[in-house]
């Protein structure tokens, strides 16, 4: 029987695989920088130039942000022992009825067992959560970079998302500003959220004996006294 769907273990699934992937492709095209698909993203613009703010190189930097050991691991809820490094927190802001769905009450997707003894009825609701990857670290540009670099990785995997049961996604972000009182201060924090809707199936409690036929007892009744 299939488990239900959990969101955050398959945002952070796919957070790892875009790091682990992005760090193999890096070390397999060393010296071949132009290759990487790192180096697509942030080597140069649209007429040609490299992109960079002033003396900051983005792609240069990118490159060691993901090459540094220890960076980028990927946490849920808000990690204090790696926030100072660029490290990554899923959190869930909000999650809410969406709409019903076919099979709302029970009946939806009943399953029989092998012997088709028994069968066991589903209850199933659409929900619409917002999910938020916030990227922290005590240096703001390493930030903007990373955030820039899974934006872009995010949309890319669009089809992943939808494979996986989290339906129309749809990516925003902002920077987050914190009290004084509540963060150590020299901490910078920065903000993906991912919208989507996903469906949540669970079976029924108690399985029941499975209908195995249908009996018609009776006579027909003949109007006109024919």
């Amino acid at each position: 029987m299939k488990g239900i769907t959990v969101p955050e273990v398959i945002i952070c699934q796919l957070l790892e695989n875009i790091v682990a992937y992005i760090r193999k492709d890096l070390n397999d095209h060393k010296g071949y920088d132009k290759q990487t698909f790192l180096y697509k993203l942030l080597g140069v613009d649209e007429y040609g130039s490299k992109i960079q703010m002033n003396a900051y190189n983005y792609f240069l930097q990118a490159k060691k942000i993901f090459l540094r050991k220890g960076n980028l691991t990927v946490n849920y809820g808000y990690n204090w022992d790696v926030a100072k490094i660029v490290a990554l927190h899923i959190i869930l802001p909000s999650e809410q009825y969406a709409m019903g769905a076919i099979g709302e009450d029970e009946g939806y997707q009943s399953e029989e067992d092998a012997e088709n003894e028994i069968y066991q009825e589903k209850f199933t609701q659409w929900l619409s959560s917002n999910y938020q990857v916030m990227i922290t670290s005590e240096n703001i540009g390493e930030i903007n970079v990373v955030y820039h670099v899974l934006m872009a990785m995010l949309l890319a995997c669009v089809p992943t998302l939808e494979l996986n049961g989290l339906r129309i996604p749809k990516f925003s972000g902002q920077d987050v500003m914190f009290q004084d009182d509540t963060i150590p201060t020299g901490l910078f924090h920065k903000v993906i959220n991912i919208q989507f809707q996903y469906e949540l199936t669970v079976p029924q409690l108690i399985a029941r004996e499975a209908l195995k036929n249908i009996s018609f007892n009776g006579t027909p009744i003949l109007s006109g006294g024919n």
